[in-house]
């Protein structure tokens, strides 16, 4: 029996068994590929990271900046891509406010197969957002400015707004720490309300005094702080 091992660029390693006496040759079926070489020949680094982003979290919408941060390449890139992608009808363009949004078509002719093809080449390529800086995009001086206008001193978030299946309709759920002698009392709604204008989602406001003394410990601890006023212990 004779072993012959060829590559194959698209299906790795193939191994064929050759038996010089009966003159058959019998192909070894299993095909074993390497993930990346086959994700980087058929999409470049940008595409490759911009797809497995976007097809691996079907239901979240990424703002520019987002997209950028977590690929790790040129705005110039991206946004080349982006609009590309979005002429080609695999994702959808939207506005909320002032901001941009892309999220993938799910209603793309070819969305499962593309879906598909990423799973199994690409899918590694993109590192996780963290999920309340995506889901919460205020640039920091913005929040900030708002945080003094308001005597906010701490602002931590919670709940679903943390987990991968927060949906397009779900609220934040918010914790705000004011000042002594600043809470809003009922003016609260005012704050809530500008902060959703800038976040373009409903946000659900709470003092830490407002929940069960039961639950505020574990809540807390999950929570993810995204604000801390200068000389506020974290």
């Amino acid at each position: 029996m004779i072993i012959v091992k060829r590559h194959d660029s698209w299906a790795g390693y193939c191994l064929i068994d050759i038996i010089p006496k009966k003159g058959i040759i019998i192909p070894n079926m299993s095909m074993n590929y390497d993930r990346e070489m086959l994700g980087s020949y058929l999409f470049d680094k940008t595409r490759r990271g911009l797809l497995a982003l976007l097809y691996n979290r079907p239901g979240e919408a990424f703002y520019v900046n987002q997209i950028v941060k977590d690929l790790g390449g040129g705005s110039g890139a991206v946004q080349r891509e982006l609009r590309m992608a979005a002429d080609a009808g695999l994702i959808i363009r939207e506005k909320r406010g002032n901001l941009v949004l892309y999220r993938v078509n799910q209603e793309s002719a070819i969305y499962q197969e593309l879906k598909s093809i990423i799973a199994k080449t690409v899918a590694a390529a993109a590192r996780p957002l963290d999920l309340a800086a995506q889901r919460f995009p205020i640039e920091p001086n913005i929040l900030a400015e708002f945080c003094r206008k308001h005597y906010v001193k701490k602002i931590l978030l919670y709940g679903a707004v943390l987990h991968p299946e927060f949906g397009a309709a779900d609220s934040i759920h918010a914790l705000l720490e004011f000042q002594p002698g600043h809470a809003p009392g009922f003016g609260i709604s005012d704050v809530e309300n500008e902060l959703s204008i800038l976040v373009n989602r409903k946000v659900e406001i709470k003092s830490p005094g407002e929940i069960s003394r039961y639950r505020r410990g574990e809540i807390t601890r999950a929570a993810r702080v995204v604000y801390v006023a200068p000389g506020t212990k974290k």
